[in-house]
Protein backbone atom coordinates (compact mmCIF):
# COMPACT_ATOMS: atom_id res chain seq x y z
CA UNK A 1 0.00 0.00 0.00
CA UNK A 2 3.02 2.45 0.98
CA UNK A 3 4.00 2.15 -2.81
CA UNK A 4 1.21 2.87 -4.16
CA UNK A 5 0.87 5.92 -2.39
CA UNK A 6 4.83 6.58 -3.28
CA UNK A 7 4.42 6.24 -6.88
CA UNK A 8 0.57 8.09 -6.56
CA UNK A 9 2.41 10.68 -5.28
CA UNK A 10 5.31 10.95 -7.33
CA UNK A 11 2.65 10.58 -10.57
CA UNK A 12 1.04 13.70 -9.03
CA UNK A 13 4.24 15.55 -8.55
CA UNK A 14 5.28 14.81 -11.92
CA UNK A 15 1.68 16.18 -13.81
CA UNK A 16 2.13 19.36 -11.29
CA UNK A 17 5.57 19.87 -12.19
CA UNK A 18 4.55 19.37 -16.35
CA UNK A 19 1.60 21.44 -16.00
CA UNK A 20 3.51 24.64 -15.06
CA UNK A 21 6.00 24.64 -17.85
CA UNK A 22 6.30 27.56 -19.82
CA UNK A 23 7.81 28.19 -23.70
CA UNK A 24 9.68 30.83 -24.98
CA UNK A 25 8.16 32.18 -28.15
CA UNK A 26 10.21 34.71 -30.29
CA UNK A 27 7.49 36.20 -32.91
CA UNK A 28 9.25 38.28 -35.81
CA UNK A 29 6.63 40.81 -37.50
CA UNK A 30 6.63 41.75 -40.87
CA UNK A 31 9.23 44.54 -41.58
CA UNK A 32 11.05 44.27 -38.30
CA UNK A 33 14.30 44.15 -39.49
CA UNK A 34 14.78 46.16 -42.43
CA UNK A 35 18.63 46.78 -44.05
CA UNK A 36 19.71 49.74 -45.61
CA UNK A 37 18.48 48.88 -48.37
CA UNK A 38 14.98 48.23 -47.54
CA UNK A 39 15.18 44.69 -47.66
CA UNK A 40 13.33 42.86 -44.59
CA UNK A 41 16.01 40.14 -43.87
CA UNK A 42 16.25 37.80 -41.23
CA UNK A 43 17.15 38.49 -37.42
CA UNK A 44 19.65 37.56 -34.95
CA UNK A 45 18.45 36.39 -31.29
CA UNK A 46 20.06 35.54 -28.56
CA UNK A 47 17.90 33.96 -25.97
CA UNK A 48 18.75 33.56 -22.33
CA UNK A 49 17.72 31.57 -19.51
CA UNK A 50 19.18 32.99 -16.02
CA UNK A 51 18.99 32.90 -12.64
CA UNK A 52 19.29 36.80 -12.19
CA UNK A 53 18.83 39.76 -14.56
CA UNK A 54 21.38 42.55 -12.58
CA UNK A 55 24.22 41.92 -15.05
CA UNK A 56 21.96 41.31 -17.92
CA UNK A 57 20.89 44.96 -17.74
CA UNK A 58 24.38 46.38 -17.25
CA UNK A 59 25.66 44.74 -19.95
CA UNK A 60 26.91 46.09 -23.13
CA UNK A 61 24.98 44.60 -26.32
CA UNK A 62 28.66 43.27 -27.99
CA UNK A 63 29.18 41.96 -24.32
CA UNK A 64 26.19 39.98 -24.73
CA UNK A 65 26.79 38.96 -28.41
CA UNK A 66 30.40 38.01 -27.96
CA UNK A 67 31.07 37.15 -24.31
CA UNK A 68 27.53 35.78 -22.84
CA UNK A 69 29.51 33.70 -20.62
CA UNK A 70 32.37 35.44 -19.27
CA UNK A 71 29.74 38.76 -18.71
CA UNK A 72 26.66 36.91 -17.24
CA UNK A 73 28.67 34.25 -15.19
CA UNK A 74 26.67 32.09 -12.72
CA UNK A 75 23.50 34.18 -13.24
CA UNK A 76 23.81 32.18 -16.99
CA UNK A 77 21.97 28.95 -16.92
CA UNK A 78 21.35 28.31 -20.79
CA UNK A 79 21.40 30.35 -23.87
CA UNK A 80 20.60 30.03 -28.11
CA UNK A 81 21.41 32.40 -30.69
CA UNK A 82 19.52 31.87 -33.94
CA UNK A 83 18.13 34.02 -36.72
CA UNK A 84 14.56 33.95 -37.57
CA UNK A 85 12.62 34.90 -40.51
CA UNK A 86 10.26 38.03 -41.13
CA UNK A 87 7.05 37.08 -39.95
CA UNK A 88 7.27 34.19 -37.80
CA UNK A 89 6.97 32.33 -34.57
CA UNK A 90 9.82 29.97 -33.30
CA UNK A 91 10.41 28.51 -30.03
CA UNK A 92 13.50 29.49 -28.21
CA UNK A 93 13.08 27.22 -25.10
CA UNK A 94 10.71 24.74 -24.56
CA UNK A 95 9.62 23.43 -21.10
CA UNK A 96 10.86 26.53 -18.65
CA UNK A 97 10.34 25.61 -15.22
CA UNK A 98 9.57 28.90 -13.35
CA UNK A 99 11.17 27.48 -10.04
CA UNK A 100 14.57 26.38 -12.05
CA UNK A 101 14.67 29.41 -14.37
CA UNK A 102 13.78 32.34 -12.23
CA UNK A 103 13.94 34.63 -15.33
CA UNK A 104 14.21 34.85 -19.23
CA UNK A 105 15.85 37.29 -21.34
CA UNK A 106 16.52 38.33 -25.49
CA UNK A 107 18.94 39.91 -27.29
CA UNK A 108 17.76 41.30 -30.54
CA UNK A 109 20.46 42.12 -32.94
CA UNK A 110 18.99 44.34 -35.88
CA UNK A 111 20.31 45.00 -38.89
CA UNK A 112 19.94 48.73 -38.52
CA UNK A 113 22.09 49.55 -34.94
CA UNK A 114 20.33 52.67 -33.93
CA UNK A 115 17.06 50.73 -32.48
CA UNK A 116 17.14 51.37 -28.54
CA UNK A 117 14.58 48.98 -27.50
CA UNK A 118 17.14 45.65 -28.17
CA UNK A 119 17.26 43.83 -24.67
CA UNK A 120 13.74 42.47 -22.66
CA UNK A 121 13.40 39.89 -20.27
CA UNK A 122 11.21 38.63 -18.03
CA UNK A 123 10.20 36.82 -14.38
CA UNK A 124 9.00 33.20 -15.23
CA UNK A 125 6.91 33.41 -12.30
CA UNK A 126 4.66 36.10 -13.40
CA UNK A 127 4.08 34.89 -16.66
CA UNK A 128 0.24 33.79 -16.03
CA UNK A 129 -0.59 31.75 -19.83
CA UNK A 130 1.62 28.96 -21.06
CA UNK A 131 4.21 30.41 -23.20
CA UNK A 132 6.34 33.81 -22.74
CA UNK A 133 6.03 35.80 -26.02
CA UNK A 134 8.60 37.99 -26.83
CA UNK A 135 7.66 40.12 -29.84
CA UNK A 136 10.26 41.62 -32.53
CA UNK A 137 8.80 44.90 -33.90
CA UNK A 138 10.58 47.23 -36.43
CA UNK A 139 10.29 49.48 -32.57
CA UNK A 140 12.49 47.22 -30.47
CA UNK A 141 11.21 44.17 -28.27
CA UNK A 142 8.23 43.79 -26.21
CA UNK A 143 7.35 40.91 -23.46
CA UNK A 144 3.46 39.79 -24.30
CA UNK A 145 1.62 37.41 -22.44
CA UNK A 146 -0.65 34.85 -24.51
CA UNK A 147 -2.21 31.73 -24.83
CA UNK A 148 -0.82 28.70 -26.58
CA UNK A 149 -4.14 29.01 -28.82
CA UNK A 150 -3.30 32.47 -30.03
CA UNK A 151 0.33 31.92 -31.28
CA UNK A 152 1.46 29.04 -33.51
CA UNK A 153 5.61 28.41 -33.49
CA UNK A 154 7.85 26.12 -34.95
CA UNK A 155 10.65 24.68 -33.03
Amino acid sequence: MKKIFKFLSFLVFMLFLTGCAKDLIISNMPNSNLNYHGDNVPITIIAYKLRDVAKFKEASIIDLAERNGEILGYDKIDSIKTQIQPNTNRYAFTNVYPDEVPYVGILVLYADQSKTNIKAYKATKEIKEKNIVFEITKNGVNVLDASSSKIQASK
